[in-house]
C-alpha cells in the first residue's frame, strides 16, 4: 500500500523536527514530503502537491494556520488536517473547527495525543479511498451495462431483428458510421481454435482504445467466424480524420498479429450516414464490404462506395448446372478422383474471374446433396466447416475446406452404411457358427435379421464372397476336418456332428470340397 503523504508547518523550525521525531513513520505507512517553516510556502506547496495530511501549527506570523486551511481546503477534499495549539488559542482552534477541522494537538506535544490524531485522520483517509472505489465501480458497472445494452441493440441490428436506437448513441454529433473487421486465417491448415477469442479480444482492446479517443461514442460487439463490428458517431471536424483512424487501425492490429503468423485482417466501411434511423443500412454496407475481400484484396481497408457491385448469381446457376450431375453420381458412388476434378473445374471458372461469394452458394449446394443422408455428424461437419469457409484468406484455401468437407462426409456416410450392411451378416455368421449342426435355410435367417430372403442371399454373397448355401457347407467341411483328425469318432458319426445324417451323401460332399474321401484325409493329418 502506498504510504500516506504528511507536511509539517511551524514557524519554528526545531519544533517541526521535533513533531518529526515523534511520528513511527513506517508503523503507520507514512512519508513526510517536507517541513516547512511559514504559512506561505506551505499554501503554494499543498496546491502544487497535495499531500494527504498537514500538520500546521495555528499561529504563525503572516499566515496563520487558519489561513493555511481556508486557503487549500478546495484543493482537495481529502487533505486531513490536525491543528497544534496551546490553550491560550483555544479561540482560532474553535474557528477551524468550522471548516471542519475537528483533530488538534495541544502543546507541549504528547506523543501518544499525536499518534492518536494521526490514526484518526489515517482511518478517515481509508474510509474516503474506500467510498471513492466503491463509486467508482458502481461508475464502472453502470458504464459496462450500458455498453453491453448497446452491444446488444447492435447485434440485434446485425441480425435483422427489432430493436431501439433511442438509447443508442449520443445524437449531439451528427454523423454515423460503421465497420466491420474480419480476422482470416492465415493458413487453413495451421489454425488454433482456442487463439481465436483470445485474438479477438485483443483486437476489440485495440480498436476501442484509438477510436475512443479520435470519435465520439464507441459501440462494439463480436459476431461469429471472426466478425468484429463496431459502431461510432463523430463531428464534422472529425470527420476530416476518419480514413487515417481508420489505417492507424489496421496498422495496429497487424502490429499485433505479426507475432503469430496465423491472421490477417481487412476492414470493411460503410457510408457515412447522417440519419440515426441510416445506421443499419451503414452496417449491411460494412459487412458486404467484408464479403467482397478475395475478390478486391484481404489486409486493407475497403470502403463501400469503392465497391464496383456486381450480381454474380445467374453465372453460379451455371456454374452448379453444369456439374450438379456428375458432382452428385461422383458422390453417391464414392468416386473421390471424379469429385477432385469436379471441384477442381468450379474452382477454376471462380478464380477466372467470378465472384467469390459464389464460393458459400456452391457449399450450400454441396450441402444440399447430402440431404438424404442428413444427420447430427453431418450438420456438424456442416458447421466446421463454414467456420473455416468463412476465414479463408483466398480461394485455394475454400477449395480445401469444401474438398475435405466432401471427402469426411462421404467417408462417415459410406462407413455407416457399411455398419448397416454387416450387422445382419455378422449375426448370421455367428448363428451358423453356434448351428451349423442343425438344419438352417436362408428363409430361417432372414426371418432372424428381419430382411427379404432375396435381398439377404445377394447381400450375404457381396459382401462374404460365397452365397449362403456354399458357406454352410464350408463351415460344416472345416468342422469336419478338426473332427477327423482330433477324435476317433466314425465318418457316419462326424458327418451327423456336422448336419448330415446321410453318410453316403457326406462322404461325397466331403470329396468334392476337399478333393479326397475323409478317410484319406483322416489317414493323411493323423
Amino acid at each position: 500500500m502506498e504510504k500516506k503523504k504528511v507536511l509539517i508547518v511551524d514557524d519554528e523550525y526545531f519544533i517541526g523536527k521535533l513533531i518529526y521525531k515523534l511520528i513511527a513513520w513506517d508503523e503507520k505507512n507514512l512519508e513526510c514530503v517536507s517541513i516547512l517553516d511559514n504559512g506561505e510556502d506551505a499554501i503554494n506547496f499543498i496546491k502544487n502537491n497535495t499531500p494527504d495530511i498537514v500538520i500546521t501549527d495555528i499561529r504563525m506570523p503572516g499566515v496563520s494556520g487558519l489561513d493555511l486551511i481556508r486557503e487549500t481546503r478546495d484543493t482537495s477534499n481529502k487533505i486531513q488536517y490536525i491543528i497544534i495549539s496551546g490553550y491560550r488559542e483555544f479561540e482560532y482552534a474553535r474557528e477551524a473547527m468550522k471548516y471542519g477541522i475537528d483533530h488538534y494537538v495541544l502543546k507541549p506535544i504528547n506523543k501518544d495525543d499525536l499518534s492518536e490524531a494521526l490514526d484518526d485522520v489515517i482511518n478517515i483517509l481509508g474510509e474516503i479511498e474506500n467510498k471513492e472505489a466503491r463509486e467508482k465501480r458502481l461508475i464502472e458497472t453502470v458504464e459496462n451495462s450500458k455498453k453491453i445494452i448497446k452491444s446488444s441493440i447492435l447485434k440485434d441490428m446485425i441480425e435483422n431483428n427489432d430493436y431501439d436506437n433511442s438509447i443508442f448513441l449520443n445524437k449531439d454529433s451528427r454523423l454515423f458510421r460503421a465497420i466491420n473487421i474480419k480476422l482470416d486465417y492465415e493458413n487453413i491448415d495451421q489454425v488454433y481454435k482456442r487463439q481465436d477469442s483470445i485474438t479477438v479480444a485483443k483486437v476489440v482492446d485495440i480498436v476501442n482504445k484509438i477510436l475512443e479517443v479520435n470519435v465520439g461514442e464507441v459501440i462494439g460487439c463480436n459476431k461469429e467466424f471472426m466478425n468484429i463490428f463496431f459502431l461510432f458517431n463523430y463531428s464534422m471536424e472529425e470527420a476530416k480524420s476518419i480514413g487515417s483512424i481508420l489505417n492507424a487501425i489496421l496498422s495496429k492490429i497487424n502490429e499485433y498479429l505479426i507475432g503469430f503468423e496465423r491472421y490477417r485482417a481487412t476492414i470493411g466501411v460503410g457510408n457515412e450516414k447522417s440519419e440515426l434511423n441510416d445506421i443499419k443500412i451503414s452496417i449491411n454496407e460494412a459487412r458486404y464490404t467484408v464479403e467482397k475481400r478475395l475478390s478486391i484484396g484481404i489486409n486493407r481497408v475497403i470502403y463501400f462506395e469503392d465497391l464496383n457491385r456486381v450480381n454474380s448469381s445467374n453465372e453460379y446457376v451455371d456454374i452448379m448446372n453444369e456439374y450438379n450431375d456428375e458432382l452428385k453420381k461422383g458422390m453417391e458412388s464414392f468416386d473421390i478422383e471424379k469429385i477432385k476434378y469436379i471441384l477442381s473445374e468450379i474452382f477454376r471458372k471462380i478464380s477466372d474471374g467470378q465472384n467469390e461469394d459464389i464460393v458459400y452458394q456452391i457449399y450450400d449446394r454441396i450441402y444440399g446433396l447430402f440431404k438424404d443422408y442428413s444427420d447430427e455428424k453431418i450438420e456438424e461437419e456442416y458447421r466446421d466447416a463454414l467456420s473455416l469457409l468463412n476465414s479463408c484468406c483466398n480461394l485455394s484455401d475454400c477449395k480445401k475446406v469444401i474438398l475435405k468437407y466432401v471427402l469426411d462426409c462421404l467417408e462417415y456416410i459410406k462407413s455407416k452404411s457399411e455398419g448397416r450392411v454387416l450387422k445382419p451378416i455378422r449375426t448370421m455368421i455367428s448363428y451358423i457358427k453356434d448351428n451349423y449342426r442343425e438344419k438352417i435355410t436362408i428363409e430361417d435367417m432372414a426371418e432372424i435379421v428381419d430382411l427379404n430372403p432375396i435381398y439377404l442371399g445377394s447381400l450375404f454373397k457381396k459382401e462374404i464372397g460365397l452365397n449362403f448355401s456354399s458357406y454352410l457347407i464350408k463351415v460344416r467341411i472345416d468342422a469336419a476336418k478338426s473332427l477327423l483328425i482330433e477324435t476317433n469318432y466314425t465318418i457316419a458319426a462326424i458327418g451327423s456332428e456336422v448336419g448330415y445324417k446321410d453318410t453316403r451323401y457326406f462322404s461325397q460332399l466331403f470329396e468334392k470340397t476337399v478333393g479326397i474321401k475323409p478317410a484319406l484325409y483322416r489317414k493323411i493329418h493323423s
